[in-house]
């Protein structure tokens, strides 16, 4: 993905909470969040064995099982599938 502006992080933000609460709020869907942060495998100081350790990123999973609806953003757009 390309970086994006601030004009652009808005209307990603505003596209995807608003879509994003109309799926959680339908209680015909059953959500699960989860939220992996990112790891990295750095050396030790002894050149041989392995660090794990967090690198700053982080990724959001939503699950989202429902019927075979779509479920449109407040403005009438779909997410990308």
């Amino acid at each position: 993905m390309a970086r994006l502006n601030r004009a652009e992080r808005q209307r990603v933000i505003e596209q995807l909470s608003g879509w994003l609460r109309l799926v959680v709020e339908d209680e015909g869907n059953d959500i699960q969040f989860q939220v992996d942060r990112g790891l990295e495998r750095a050396f030790a100081d002894d050149l041989e064995s392995m660090l794990i350790r967090p690198n700053g990123t982080s990724t959001l999973i939503v699950r989202i099982n429902g019927g075979a609806r779509a479920t449109a953003a407040p403005d009438g757009e779909l997410p990308p599938a």
